[in-house]
C-alpha cells in the first residue's frame, strides 16, 4: 500500500509542475513514477536515475557541471544495469557521490538557490 502511495506521489508531483516554463523536472518525476510502478518487472531500483537527476539538478533539473552529469550517468547506468542488487556497496558508493555533489552545489550557491538546494540535499539523503 505505502509503495503505491509513493509512486502516486511522484506522479502527482510531476503532473503538478509539468505546466511550468521548464518541464524537465516534471518529466523526470513522471519517469521516476513510471519506473517505480514497473519496478516489479525486474528493475526495482530503476526509479533512482530520474529521481536523482531531478533532485541533483533542483530547482531547474539542469546539470551544470561535468561532475554532476557524470554522477547522474553513473546512477542511471547502475540503476538500469541492476548494479545495486549484488551488495550494498554499489548503493553506498553512488549515494555518497550524489550527496557529495549535492553538498558542493549548496556551497557554491547563494540566496534562494541555496535554500532550494538544501531541501534537495535532504531529499537525496533520505532517498539514498
Amino acid at each position: 500500500m505505502l509503495d503505491s502511495v509513493a509512486g502516486i506521489a511522484l506522479a502527482v508531483s510531476g503532473l503538478g509542475i509539468l505546466h511550468r516554463r521548464r518541464p524537465l523536472p516534471g518529466l523526470l518525476l513522471l519517469a521516476a513514477a513510471a519506473l517505480w510502478f514497473l519496478g516489479g518487472a525486474g528493475l526495482p531500483l530503476a526509479h533512482r536515475g530520474p529521481l536523482t537527476h531531478a533532485l541533483l539538478g533542483y530547482p531547474g533539473a539542469r546539470l551544470t557541471t561535468v561532475t554532476q552529469r557524470l554522477v547522474v550517468v553513473v546512477v542511471y547506468a547502475a540503476a538500469l544495469g541492476d548494479l545495486f542488487a549484488p551488495s550494498g556497496a554499489g548503493t553506498m558508493i553512488c549515494g555518497l557521490a550524489v550527496l557529495a555533489v549535492a553538498a558542493y552545489r549548496i556551497r557554491s550557491s547563494h540566496g534562494i538557490d541555496r535554500l532550494a538546494r538544501r531541501t534537495a540535499l535532504l531529499c537525496l539523503a533520505l532517498m539514498w
